[in-house]
């Protein structure tokens, strides 16, 4: 399914709205449309866990000022540690994987991008935005076969179904887009409820490939 580039006109800031896609998690507007629907209600648009991860202390000065350098160094090692990447210098923290999602374009300008469907609809969103040329794609044989792609994204797994992509096929993937200078770009962001060897972030550092990780 391909698409064409979205141009939107940032002097008219409606128009831009109306082109983004409804997110879920509106619950104000769903109980303004049904106002007569029981209570509680149970929002499964999104995947935000009710049950809160436990956090530990936390410092009042923590939250009254920005993180320090040397603290994100810190960050971005530990998360380094902890995903199993061999070198701290392969990671980069940012303030959620919807802003770099965003960002991606611009980093790594695209003119045809491929997303493995059904899937998490903004990168499509990000990619248009920038003027890029979108198809979504069915099936993971299709991506290993095509070189049509200068950009391929895989939500792995995927959200919402599921889908679990083999690394040795990311691998393959990532290889073949580094030989043009083309990007894959794994989303890992539910990785955590998968066991570890799914993740991509063993076959790093690969020049062809961007992980997103989320914690």
């Amino acid at each position: 399914m391909k698409s064409e580039p979205v141009t939107i006109d940032p002097l008219d800031p409606q128009r831009a709205l109306e082109s983004l896609v409804v997110h879920g998690g509106r619950l104000f507007d769903a109980r303004h449309a049904f106002p007569k629907a029981p209570e509680p209600w149970i929002d499964l648009s999104t995947g935000i866990n009710p049950a809160p991860y436990p956090v530990g202390e936390v410092s009042e000065a923590s939250w009254t000022r920005l993180p320090e350098e040397n603290e994100i160094r810190a960050l971005e090692a530990a998360a380094a540690h902890t995903f199993g990447a061999r070198f701290e210098s392969s990671v980069i923290a940012a303030p959620g994987t919807e802003t770099l999602i965003h960002l991606l374009p611009r980093l790594f300008p695209a003119r045809h991008v491929a997303i493995l469907g059904f899937t998490y609809s903004e990168y499509k969103i990000a990619y248009e935005t920038a003027g890029a040329v979108v198809d979504i794609v069915d099936t993971i044989e299709e991506l290993l076969s095509s070189d049509d792609f200068d950009t391929i994204v895989v939500v792995n797994p995927n959200n919402p179904c599921g889908r679990l992509v083999d690394p040795k096929h990311l691998t393959a993937i990532a290889s073949k887009l580094a030989r043009k200078g083309g990007r894959l770009i794994v989303d890992e962001a539910f990785m955590d409820l998968m066991e570890d060897a799914a993740s991509f972030v063993h076959r790093l550092p690969n020049e062809g490939a961007v992980i997103l990780r989320s914690f």
